[in-house]
This record gives structure tokens, sequence and C-alpha cells, in this order.
């Protein structure tokens, strides 16, 4: 079974707010439905039904966080490696909706984050231990 429609519309909606045509990995984005698998530097559960794992560190990603962002919720673990890009703005409230069955660990560091943590994120469950990676940008709270 592929990755959801809502997971599908998230990750669309993170490549096109980060400039993702530029990317120098972008192979395979924005191919068909089922394909989300396939796409550089995502990584699925072995159903291939969720995604567990975005590796976009030091990727070339400018811009912001896509509301959507918390609908990449799994069942397993959930890895977001976004660092030392150029991300910024505030943080969506509605990433506070991610949650992971397993070990949950987000690294934002060395973006161009500001504002506040959005009191959203004490809504994140995680079964395992949660990681947030915040330094270098200039976030309070």
């Amino acid at each position: 079974m592929p990755v959801s429609s809502r997971i599908r519309d998230a990750l669309k909606a993170f490549y096109e707010v980060t400039g993702g045509v530029s990317w120098a990995g972008n192979d395979q984005w924005l191919e068909g439905p089922g394909s989300e698998c396939d796409w550089e530097r995502v990584r699925c559960n072995s159903a291939g039904n969720e995604v567990n794992e975005l590796d976009l560190g030091n990727f070339g990603l400018v811009g912001t966080l896509p509301t959507q962002i918390g609908d990449l919720s799994a069942e397993g673990d959930v890895e977001m490696s976004l660092w030392e890009n150029d991300i910024s703005g505030t943080l969506p409230t509605q990433f506070g909706k991610l949650t992971a069955g397993g070990k949950m660990t987000i690294s934002l560091d060395g973006n161009s984050f500001s504002g506040t943590l959005p009191s959203e994120l004490g809504n994140w469950h995680s079964d395992g231990n949660m990681f947030l990676w915040m330094y270098g940008n200039s976030i309070s709270g």
C-alpha cells in the first residue's frame, strides 16, 4: 500500500515551499503517486506506506516550513534532518501535530528560524525518546 494522499500532499508542499526545483538532488520528487518512497532522501517503512525519515540536512533548502509538516507522523520512528539549510520564518503551529510510534528526532539547527516555539509542540507524542535540535536559530520560548 503506498503512502496516503495526506502524506504525499505534505511532501509536495514541503518541496514547493523550500525551493525543491533548485535542489541538487531532487531526483524523482513529484513523480506519480506510489513513487514517494523512491524520492531522493525520503525513507519509508518496510511496507512503504509511511515516511519515517526526511534526510535533507545541508541540501540547499530555501523558504519556510509548510503547514502540512504536521501530517508527516508515523507509527514507527520519525526523523527529520533539516539542519544547515536556509529555512526561515516561524515554526507553524501545525508542527505540533507530529506523532511517532517510536523515537522522534527533529534537527532544525543551523537555519534562520525566528519567533517563539509554538505552544502546540507540547502536543507532540512519541512512544520513544524525543529530540529537538534548534541551535543556530533565533527562537525563544
